[in-house]
């Protein structure tokens, strides 16, 4: 997720505007602005060391600004499987949240290039937390790392200053944690140059399934046409659509089958994962 304050001045008039600020998804936020890298890209902490660690590095050319803070958001999913990660604010955490009782240190820094940073997490929770995995983001801040955007309009030049934030996954284990995942239905549909696979997840346990999807389209003599290989994250019972791109010029026919894999694996998560065995299924593509 990235923030753009934009200011407007005029040039040549003693006046000035300015616009309110507004909020844009990180992948809206080009590539070469995203100087600053963190690693991993899921924390867990357990109840026992209570602690990790992040590591921010500057791979820019230019002094990047660093504020880290942390924020309660979750995937969630529609009626058409469409998922998105939904942020709370302090008003409405659930049950589930870690935020309160997280802290960075340090919390804000500047990175010079080619500068590297590591940072520490530390959770104190509170007296009585039952057993089960609890939730946050890790919110990276980073600001400087690009000159401002200059746009002219007529006798109006508007700044545009990039700011960007990338969420890293928080899971905080207390106690006894464990994880199950069902397919409880599964079919698929043909699109504009894809086929979507709708899978209904049920999560059991008392802490989240991460993991990814393979999913393969297979032609009716069982040769696989394509693979397609998505990362998972499911925290209560969903819909996870997964659309499966088509080579160009592959018909998909009669006989036709999409077959999956959910699986314990996600790049970035190191050996934290709560592992299950591999949930395997098929089902027919329809013909129209």
């Amino acid at each position: 997720m990235s923030e753009r304050k934009i200011g407007e001045r005029h040039r040549g008039a003693a006046r000035r505007m300015r616009l309110l600020p507004f909020l844009l998804l990180a992948l809206l936020v080009p590539a070469a602005a995203r100087a600053v890298t963190v690693w991993p890209t899921t924390v867990f902490i357990d109840s026992r060391t209570r602690t990790a660690t992040l590591t921010l590095s500057n791979t820019g050319l230019r002094p990047e600004e660093i504020e880290i803070d942390f924020s309660f958001g979750i995937p969630v999913a529609d009626e058409l499987g469409s998922v998105r990660v939904v942020f709370l604010d302090s008003a409405g955490l659930p049950e589930r949240s870690i935020v309160g009782h997280v802290r960075a240190f340090p919390r804000r820094m500047r990175l010079e290039p080619g500068q590297t940073q590591t940072v520490r997490l530390l959770v104190q929770p509170p007296e009585g937390l039952p057993d089960g995995e609890y939730w946050g983001r890790v919110m990276v801040a980073s600001v400087g790392g690009q000159p401002p955007i200059q746009q002219q309009t007529g006798n109006v030049t508007m700044e545009i200053t990039v700011r960007t934030v990338i969420a890293v996954g928080l899971y905080y284990r207390h106690g006894q944690t464990e994880t199950s995942l069902r397919v409880d239905s599964a079919r698929a549909a043909r699109g504009d140059g894809l086929v979507s696979l709708y899978l209904g997840m049920d999560r059991g346990g008392n802490a989240a399934f991460l993991g990814r999807v393979v999913a393969e389209v297979l032609d009716a003599q069982g040769n696989v046409v394509t693979e397609h290989i998505e990362q998972l994250a499911v925290h209560q019972d969903m819909l996870w659509r997964v659309d499966v791109p088509l080579p160009e010029g592959v018909p998909v026919g009669a006989g036709y089958t999409i077959r999956y894999t959910v699986e314990s694996v996600r790049e970035g998560a190191g050996e934290g994962l709560l592992v299950i065995d591999p949930v395997r299924g098929s089902v027919a593509i329809p013909t129209s």
